[in-house]
């Protein structure tokens, strides 16, 4: 398959979806730990976990386990939620051959174009539901998954700040 590839579309046959790749990382990780943040600092949460910032208002409390792990799971799964279109947008651009292609010659209108003719003609053909085919079992596995990354995140963050 990869030399088929190659000898197909040659190099640039490589990069096929970079462009969407970029957008849904740049913006999901935005997302991801902007999320995670926010609902870290929010005040209500550490209100329901009795996590009291009655230390100096100058340090940050550190948020306890449970805390740390639901908003680790919760922005996780809000991340796939928001992003699970423009994955896969990105995983059929990446499957397109060149053949199906707009421009071979203009590598830059090649994947900006082929990005925005995927998602019409997925929304065309599938309405928006296509574009979360496969959600369900993504947030199952998105909310452990992303509780145990983002708690060993932010404790060696901790640990690392001093």
């Amino acid at each position: 398959r990869l030399l088929l590839l190659l000898f197909c579309d040659h190099i640039v046959g490589l990069f096929r979806g970079m462009g969407a790749t970029c957008l849904r990382d740049v913006f999901g990780y935005g997302l991801y730990f902007g999320g995670f943040h926010y609902l870290i600092n929010h005040p209500t949460l550490k209100t329901i976990f009795n996590e009291s910032s009655s230390s100096s208002s100058s340090t940050l409390s550190t948020p306890g386990h449970v805390h740390t792990l639901i908003a680790g799971g919760l922005s996780g799964m809000g991340c796939y939620f928001v992003c699970f279109p423009l994955d896969t947008i990105k995983s059929r651009v990446q499957s397109m051959s060149s053949s199906l292609s707009s421009s071979k010659n203009n590598n830059a209108s090649y994947s900006s174009s082929s990005i925005l003719q995927v998602a019409r003609d997925g929304l065309s053909s599938h309405g928006i539901r296509g574009f979360y085919k496969g959600l369900a079992p993504t947030l199952l596995r998105a909310f452990p998954e992303n509780a145990v990354i983002l708690y060993v995140y932010d404790r060696v963050v901790r640990i690392l700040e001093g």
